[in-house]
């Protein structure tokens, strides 16, 4: 049974790095319902391809989800829809100095036979923010030409849950109120107000959360190479019977030195407070971004945090990321990302923690019909070192793309609870006639952590007819 989730808001950034801030902006045509107007995102040869496209929701509140849909203006081939990969982030919040955590990467996800959209199916993960991150279209992927703009018009999130009794009943209702000013001052100095509110109640659990939003924002350029943005933010929240205090501020200042060269320096400050007690965190950020050759690009951040945690710990960070997107040529892109940060936490013995990841991420199409995605991470802590891996082939054998076979690898290390997962798989697509299709697929996963490895197996057939 699939459940459609509701979405408090649809976010989207363009962003070279994933896994951390900035925070995504609020894009409303990603959730108006209008799946063929343009929500402003193109993944077509038009597309930014300096940047990856930061695709997201948020909820509200946290739910469970596993299928993500998003949908596009016009008709792909099967070529350029299966040269799509899509990496899946989760977060708890979305600030500038949030980290994004990558649940896994789909490369091919399934394009629809009678609706122009890719359903992303993907292990369940329960989060109040989530995204799916894309590059767009390469030049070197047969039949690229035909697609100088592929825009984003719709996402949606659904629950897929089976086993489930056909006599089972869960209600929910939920009511949303968005109210939104925004002024020019003068020509240069734009301020807005945003209010939000949610209820959200469900039987038979007799649950009850809301949640009021009031924030502002003040946008100033001073002349063409300095401009300045602040915000502030304020969320109460009830949920049951727990209630929560946020109040986050922004504050940037952005310098284009030049039409390849430009930097950002941010400062976010977010205190909250609930039953267990106050916390505190704070981030300073320099941001620098360079085009230093055509298909050649770079970014490098600094940071330093400082935060107080509700028991009254206090810890200090410093991080430095870089990374560089190379395109040697039209068939080959080839990504390297580098992160480093420590941590140290007052009143504790022992040295500071470190923690390094090296990610080497490549898109090769060698031929017209084939194209192979792979990515590989090196993750070092104090305790152990991990190289997780990515891999999946694409193959249409015929030119119109009528049958379609693939094959995935893929590893995820999730650090808080020491866990590993490993899938694999092939899986065939075949358009029958204009209105019937098949979908074969055989999936092996393996589930490891320091006490427990569960292996499962999976088998399926789907005929779908469209009438």
């Amino acid at each position: 049974m699939d459940t459609p989730l509701l979405r408090s808001a649809g976010l989207s950034s363009l962003d070279i790095s994933p896994t951390d801030g900035p925070a995504l902006v609020a894009t409303p045509a990603l959730i108006d319902g209008d799946v063929a107007a343009s929500a402003g995102l193109d993944l077509g040869l038009g597309g930014d391809e300096t940047n990856l496209t930061n695709i997201g929701l948020d909820f509200g509140f946290s739910v469970d989800v596993n299928i993500l849909r998003i949908w596009v203006d016009r008709r792909l081939s099967a070529q350029v829809a299966n040269s799509f990969s899509w990496s899946i982030y989760t977060s708890p919040d979305n600030l500038d100095t949030s980290t994004w955590t990558l649940l896994t990467t789909v490369a091919p996800a399934n394009f629809g036979i009678f609706e122009n959209r890719f359903e992303i199916t993907f292990p369940r993960v329960n989060t109040r923010y989530i995204k799916v991150v894309v590059r767009p279209l390469l030049p070197a992927v047969a039949g690229a030409a035909a697609f100088p703009n592929i825009f984003v018009t719709e996402m949606e999130a659904l629950n897929s849950q089976s086993g489930v009794p056909v006599t089972s009943k869960t209600t929910s209702i939920n009511h949303n109120f968005n109210f939104n000013l925004r002024g020019r001052i003068t020509k240069k100095t734009t301020v807005g107000y945003n209010l939000y509110y949610n209820l959200r109640t469900e039987d038979p659990l007799d649950l009850e959360r809301d949640q009021m939003t009031n924030g502002v924002y003040l946008n100033h350029v001073f002349n063409p190479i300095f401009s300045a943005n602040a915000s502030f933010q304020h969320t109460d929240e009830t949920d049951i019977d727990e209630e929560s205090v946020d109040d986050i501020y922004n504050a940037s200042l952005r310098a284009a030195w030049l039409r390849t060269l430009s930097q950002v320096l941010t400062y976010s400050s977010r205190s909250s407070s609930d039953d267990s007690g106050d916390a505190l965190q704070n981030a300073v950020i320099l941001r620098t971004n360079a085009i230093l050759y055509q298909g050649w690009d770079v970014f490098v951040d600094i940071g330093y945090g400082w935060d107080e945690i509700a028991d009254g710990t206090e810890s200090t960070n410093q991080n430095i990321k870089g990374g560089t997107n190379i395109t040697p040529f039209n068939q080959l892109t080839f990504n390297v990302n580098y992160s480093y940060k420590e941590t140290e936490q007052q009143d504790v013995q022992g040295d500071s923690q470190v923690e390094t990841q090296v990610d080497f991420q490549g898109f090769y199409v060698p031929f017209p019909n084939l194209s192979i995605f792979a990515k590989i991470s090196i993750v070092d802590k104090a305790a152990a070192s991990d190289t997780l891996q990515n891999y999946s082939i694409n193959w249409s054998p015929f030119d119109q793309g009528d049958l379609q076979l693939f094959f995935i690898y893929s590893e995820v290390l999730r650090s808080e609870s020491e866990q590993t997962e490993r899938t694999f798989g092939p899986s065939a697509k075949w358009t029958i006639t204009r209105n019937l299709a098949l979908d074969l697929s055989y999936t092996k996963s393996t589930t490891e952590n320091v006490v427990l490895k569960t292996d499962t197996e999976s088998f399926s057939a789907e005929f779908k007819l469209h009438f």
